[in-house]
């Protein structure tokens, strides 16, 4: 899926998403895309621990 320039690149200022090495031919760039995770180091919900009787 192709993203608008603008909206790429404000994801990518963002750290939303990493871009890859450039794929060029004569009319364009195009970089491979991926998600970086956002999540931060211990903010996961807690664990419940099990009881015992």
């Amino acid at each position: 899926m192709a993203l608008p320039t603008d909206e790429c690149d404000a994801l990518h200022r963002a750290g939303r998403i990493a871009l890859g090495d450039p794929v060029v031919d004569p009319a364009r760039t195009i970089y491979r895309v991926r998600a970086v995770d956002t999540r931060v180091a211990g903010a996961r919900a807690p664990r419940r621990e099990a009881r015992t009787a």
